[in-house]
């Protein structure tokens, strides 16, 4: 079964990210969409007593967007597109700061993103 499933994404985002004209394996984007998602969701986390559920909510979708619009699409979001979702979403993350913040680090794992895709 497990093999089955990671045939699948292999294939899907084989085929997304050669669309895309992206040039990286299909395993370090998995790799860095599931870092990603660990980060936002303990940036979250920590904040789950400082923030509304409704902005909490809505900064996991953002952070989680590309990931959403390519399961469901199986297109890769354009590096804008993944860009402004993210940062909306650590800017909703912010403004309530903790020790240590994991919301940061996002900005950090979507530069390194944008600086292997880029021409």
């Amino acid at each position: 079964m497990v093999e089955r499933v990671v045939d699948w994404i292999r294939v899907r985002l084989g085929a997304s990210l050669a669309r895309a004209g992206i040039t990286l394996p299909w395993w370090l984007a998995v790799c860095t969409n599931w870092i990603s998602l660990a980060l936002a969701g303990t940036a979250i986390a920590q904040r789950h007593a400082l923030l509304p559920p409704v902005l909490l909510a809505a900064s996991g979708v953002l952070a989680a967007f590309s990931m959403l619009l390519w399961l469901f699409t199986a297109r890769i979001a354009p590096p804008w597109l993944r860009s402004v979702t993210v940062i909306a979403a650590v800017a909703i993350l912010l403004p309530r700061p903790v020790e240590p913040d994991f919301a940061s680090v996002l900005l950090v794992v979507l530069a390194a993103e944008e600086a292997a895709i880029s021409g």
